[in-house]
């Protein structure tokens, strides 16, 4: 199951090239005030399944599935989830998009993110 935080981000690029994009979000563990909230509960996981947080980009604001939807995992570094992100102004090529962060099991128990409808059921209020 995919769940997602209620809010998402529009981010705009303007020029030829879309830079590369270091995000840095604090987790629930972190003191900061405004942060993640705790990963839903998924139950008792597998030994062979994890619970991860992705950075989902996308075209469109509802973030419904299409072929420019990019994804990418998220690294506990501390009380903070990194990563840098690579946009590809070609397949973002109106170079808006929108990104929002969402947790799932893996190996995907269902809905795995690059087949369902879109990514809902939110989890942040």
């Amino acid at each position: 199951m995919i769940d997602r935080v209620n809010r998402h981000w529009k981010v705009q690029v303007k020029g030829e090239k879309a830079p590369n994009v270091f995000i840095s979000i604090p987790a629930n563990t972190s003191a900061e005030t405004v942060k993640l909230p705790a990963l839903p509960s998924v139950g008792t996981l597998q030994s062979f399944e994890t619970q991860k947080v992705y950075l989902v980009l996308n075209e469109n604001a509802d973030f419904t599935v299409d072929t420019n939807m990019q994804e990418v995992e998220l690294t506990l570094n501390g009380t903070n989830y990194e990563a840098t992100i690579a946009v590809n102004p070609n397949e973002l090529s109106n170079n808006t998009f929108y990104y929002t962060i969402v947790t799932r099991v893996n190996p995907c128990r269902e809905n795995c993110l690059k087949t369902n409808k879109n990514v809902g059921s939110s989890y942040l209020k």
